[in-house]
Formats: structure tokens, sequence, C-alpha cells
């Protein structure tokens, strides 16, 4: 996941917490984090209206068809009031994954949204951005605003079991470094279930480029039962473990583990048994 983001003085919440949901999609298909232009959905996307309010229904379509380009290549314009023109930019990117749905709801429950955010990751909310309950969240992040009007998009990330975790697009002032802890009942939760705009993305098929790693352990010293544990780790979370053990002489595995390309892997490896070597 990216930082946090401002939109300014700009009302184009949609814009960020659409971008937010293609980064986490990415993420989760390919392994590697893209920041992407807020700015190219907001001048490029022509159903929506810019900095005055838009759709992340439609931001997703365009997102999907199109790819986006990086934030280095498409910089955001924060007291930049006008759109401007669509700039067709070269280098946007795609999700190559296996999309089911591009989907709108209305009036999730609380069962149907949690299910869906472990479903699919990351994805689009509309809440009352201008409750004080929200809009003056202090420190700690947590929120508690009666049903009103909603009327600003933002990201939902995560939940617990009383609370929504959303990462929003107003600087890291605000709230919890960014971040918000709605409350998940049902009669002062910002209308957060109302509106739902969501990118369902089926699982990524395997990587043809994977790599596979092979490990022989030899005790040269034949000196006993000596055990090897290992961890496999990529973009610093493990992705598998296996262990080795022998009481003399020579044990191969082998054993295989599969990680993406071009993503950086990390072994550790951790000794056990009566031995020092």
């Amino acid at each position: 996941m990216t930082s946090v983001k401002n939109q300014g003085s700009c009302g184009c919440c949609w814009a960020f917490s659409t971008a937010g949901e293609f980064e986490s999609k990415l993420s989760m298909s390919t392994g590697i984090t893209y920041d992407l232009s807020e700015q190219y959905l907001l001048q490029c996307d022509t159903t929506s209206y810019g900095c005055n309010g838009g759709y992340p229904y439609s931001a997703l379509q365009l997102a999907q068809s199109t790819g986006i380009p990086r934030e280095t290549d498409y910089p955001y314009q924060p007291y930049s009031r006008y759109t401007g023109i669509c700039t067709n930019s070269t280098g946007r990117i795609k999700l190559n994954s296996p999309i089911s749905n591009i989907n709108y709801y209305t009036n999730l429950t609380v069962e149907e949204l949690q299910q869906d955010l472990v479903n699919y990751g990351p994805i689009n909310v509309a809440v009352c951005g201008g409750n004080p309950g929200f809009n003056f969240a202090g420190s700690s992040g947590l929120i508690s605003c009666t049903p009103c009007n909603i009327d600003h998009a933002v990201l939902l990330v995560g939940y617990n079991t009383t609370h929504w975790i959303i990462k929003n697009s107003w600087g890291t002032s605000w709230g919890h470094n960014g971040f918000g802890y709605i409350s998940k009942n049902t009669s002062n939760d910002c209308n957060i279930r109302r509106v739902v705009s969501e990118l369902q993305m089926t699982s990524p098929p395997p990587d043809p480029t994977s790599v596979t790693l092979t490990i022989t352990m030899t005790d040269s010293y034949g000196d006993g039962w000596e055990g090897y544990i290992f961890a496999v780790r990529q973009n610093k979370k493990t992705v598998g473990t296996f262990g080795v053990g022998f009481t003399s002489g020579t044990q191969s595995g082998p054993t295989y583990i599969t990680v993406k390309n071009n993503a950086e892997v990390q072994i550790v490896v951790y000794q056990v048994g009566n031995s020092s070597h």
C-alpha cells in the first residue's frame, strides 16, 4: 500500500480512493507497489466532474480499460482547480489478472462488506466526510458519526471486531497518520455501507516466470543429529518454511518453494540440534 496522500483543495476524493484501490489490486496480483496518478483520473474520466466530485465506479472502469500512469509521469496538481485536458500518457500500468466484475453496491450488511473485503482486498466506500465526527477526527483516528449525507470517498482497507479501517486522502495530519477507524455500529457508522464500488479480481494465474529453490544439506562432520529450518521471505513476508534433518551422511530435500520473479527473496536459516557448525 502506498503512503497517505493529500488531495488539497480539489474535491477529487473519488480519484484518490480509485487510485488507491487499483494500486492495492496491482500489489496483490504482482507483489509490486506502484504509486499511480490521481491526476490522470481527474482529467481523463469524462463521466466525473473533476474537482467538483466524481464516481469511483466509472473511474475504476477507466482504470481497468486503459491502465493508470505512474505518479511521477503524470503528477498531481493539488492547487489547480482546473482539470485541464486528458493527456495520452504512455507507460500506463494495467492490471492483467482476470477481473470478474467492477460492481456498484448499495446498503450492504456488515457481514457482506466484511466478506467483500476478505475476498477482493481494499475497496471504495463513501462516507459522511462533512460530519464533524469524521471531519475533525482526533489523533486516535476513532470516528463515530450518525447517518448523514454521504459526500466523501475513501479506501476501506480492513476491519476488526468494532471498527472499519479506512485510508483517507487528507494528509497524515488527519486522524491517525491519515487513517481512520469508523465504528461498525450501524447507528453511527457514517453510512460507510451505503455506497460501495469495487473491482473484483479473481485469483491471479501462476506466474510463468517463477523460480524454484532446491536446498541440499550435507553433514560433512557426521557427528550426530542436526536440523535446519528455512524461512523464505518475499517482499518482507514469509511465503514458505521447511525443515531438513538428518543423523549422518547426506540427505537432500529436494524441497521446492515457488516465488514470483523480480521480487526480493530472503532465505533465513535457523539451526537446531547438537552441533554448532
